[in-house]
């Protein structure tokens, strides 16, 4: 496992709640795995906050409408979608996490 640099790495993202409903707020990567704190009133009223290393199944990064999304999917079989990624930042996240996965 690669060790992880001592600056956080961070990426502005929008939850998908319901539909088309959007939670703000910023992806960081941690020693353990990744997390999402919201932005504005939803502040500590994530739906989920915390998707540890052991915990991901797959993580994605790509084009979206909104112009790109992660995707972290679980052993769970949940999939929890950020959209609104930057291009750069995300590709980083998305390495960085997929290099700190267990390997099966």
């Amino acid at each position: 496992m690669n060790k992880i640099k001592n600056e956080p790495l961070q990426v502005l993202a929008s939850m998908l709640i319901i539909n088309a409903n959007y939670v703000h707020g910023t992806l960081y990567l941690n020693e353990d795995g990744v997390y999402f704190k919201a932005n504005g009133l939803l502040a500590d009223q994530e739906i989920r906050s915390q998707f540890l290393f052991n915990e991901i199944q797959l993580i994605k990064f790509g084009f979206s409408f909104k112009p790109y999304r992660i995707v972290i999917k679980t052993f769970s079989d949940e999939a929890y979608i950020f959209d609104f990624v930057s291009k750069q930042e995300g590709k980083a996240l998305v390495q960085a996490v997929k290099q700190n996965l267990p390997r099966a």
